[in-house]
């Protein structure tokens, strides 16, 4: 019945009941899919994270003036005032008793610079080119190229290394003593005399007969 007293006829209450229902259909549809939404597992978010960058510090490096002379001849001047000897104008200097310019291993002034300058005023008069024309002796101490000139090089050859003055002495191999510089003559001379001992090689410029010795 409607307000108003009318009769509702069965096909408007069919049509009303339809309409009630499928208002609560959907009612029910929408409640239904809100508790699922609501009861399923949250999705999960997998977050990647970026490991931080690592900065390594700089390695220390201790700054220093750099020597603006090659190595090579830093070393030399350090290790070798034989070098610059050999290699300096006295060394063409072929004439007179004048002091040693070798000062190495074996030069000892103190006990034999006495006995050296009376060997080469005895030999040659200090003539570092001096030739005896009735031997092979040659040179300021009249070594016997013959017999010594290869021994000397050999004897010199450790020294002669450290020096950096191997190539020079390897040259001395074939030249004759009295062409040998002043430097070389002079070593020469020390590291015979001294070699095994000081003044061990003194015997080596015996009298042989001359009217003075110098021992």
């Amino acid at each position: 019945m409607f307000p108003h007293g009318h009769p509702i006829s069965t096909t408007t209450a069919c049509a009303v009941t339809a309409i009630v229902l499928a208002i609560t259909a959907t009612l029910t549809g929408s409640t239904a899919t809100a508790a699922a939404s609501s009861e399923s597992p949250a999705t999960s978010t997998i977050t990647t994270t970026t490991p931080p960058s690592v900065t390594l510090p700089a390695p220390k490096v201790a700054l220093t003036a750099r020597d603006s002379r090659p190595k090579k001849d830093t070393e030399l001047t350090a290790r070798s005032r034989e070098f610059r000897a050999a290699v300096s104008p006295l060394a063409t200097k072929m004439n007179g008793i004048k002091p040693s310019l070798y000062r190495g291993k074996y030069y000892m002034p103190n006990k034999g610079e006495d006995f050296r300058r009376c060997v080469i005023n005895r030999e040659s008069s200090g003539r570092y080119k001096a030739a005896n024309t009735s031997s092979s002796a040659r040179g300021a101490y009249q070594f016997l190229d013959s017999q010594w000139r290869e021994s000397l090089v050999h004897m010199m050859r450790p020294e002669a290394r450290k020096n950096g003055l191997l190539p020079q002495l390897r040259k001395l191999n074939n030249k004759p003593i009295h062409k040998w510089s002043r430097y070389w003559q002079d070593a020469a001379f020390w590291t015979v005399l001294n070699y095994e001992a000081p003044l061990s090689g003194s015997h080596h410029w015996g009298t042989f007969g001359q009217t003075y010795s110098c021992h």
